[in-house]
């Protein structure tokens, strides 16, 4: 059967626990990712345009179309050097490691704030929950562990499985950064792409590889730079409370 949407793929392909099988079919792969809802589609198109690069079908879900061109689904692709948006990962983040053919890993960073309220708000029910038990469940303490224990996800409200979620994806952020070597990866801050972005796509230019390209900086927008003023006065206390700390960190390993 035809996979066309996240549903079909953790059935079908996510289950098989081998998400970059093929990754090594391509030279100098970049690679996006971050916790969801950091702006990785947006960069990725951008990439995607740049004249060096092979342009993704933007007209279907091109992070759906990476993880099945990656996982081996999908075969019959154009020659040419990829970008491909990898946040889907998740749970099997470790596979980076397997990789035996270089690749560049671009990471982006964004205020947990807009995050968790775009999580809640403007993102699928199942793609929320397919996170939070892949990552985020295992990052809950105290009173909010005992409510996951008694009631199970039910027990958990949107906005603290979305927090937990965010510290999973900070915390893989920091081991791949501990462990890949200094041209394998760059961490980006999503603020600042979308605030300076002639000088920040050069520099991400600069680490893939890629000469430089004025035209792919129309893709960057700021239409959703303002999200952190959208959650509630108890939803920004709660994501201070459980994200502070994480968010802090990633900013450090981002600015080096």
């Amino acid at each position: 059967m035809k996979i066309t949407n996240w549903k079909q793929f953790a059935r079908q392909v996510r289950s098989r626990g081998t998400l970059l099988s093929n990754l090594s079919d391509f030279e100098d792969p970049i690679l996006i990712s971050g916790c969801q809802r950091s702006g990785g589609t947006m960069l990725a198109h951008a990439l995607s345009r740049h004249t060096e690069m092979v342009e993704f079908d933007w007209f279907r879900d091109a992070e759906l179309h990476a993880g099945l061109i990656l996982s081996g689904v999908e075969r019959d692709v154009p020659a040419g050097r990829w970008v491909f948006q990898t946040t889907y990962l998740n749970e099997c983040y470790p596979e980076y490691f397997e990789q035996e053919k270089a690749f560049k890993l671009v990471w982006l960073v964004r205020n947990p704030y807009s995050v968790v309220y775009s999580m809640v708000s403007n993102w699928s029910r199942f793609a929320l929950n397919e996170l939070f038990d892949a990552c985020g469940s295992g990052q809950l303490t105290g009173v909010y562990r005992d409510r996951y224990e008694r009631w199970g996800r039910m027990g958990v409200r949107m906005v603290t499985r979305a927090c937990a979620a965010y510290v999973a994806k900070v915390e893989q952020m920091a081991e791949l950064r501990a462990r890949l070597s200094e041209d394998a990866m760059h961490i980006i801050e999503y603020e600042r792409l979308v605030q300076n972005k002639e000088s920040e796509l050069a520099r991400i230019c600069e680490f893939v590889g890629l000469g430089h390209d004025p035209d792919i900086a129309g893709s960057i927008n700021t239409n959703s730079l303002h999200k952190a003023s959208r959650l509630s006065r108890a939803e920004r206390h709660q994501t201070a409370e459980l994200c502070g700390a994480a968010f802090d960190q990633a900013r450090a390993l981002a600015r080096g």
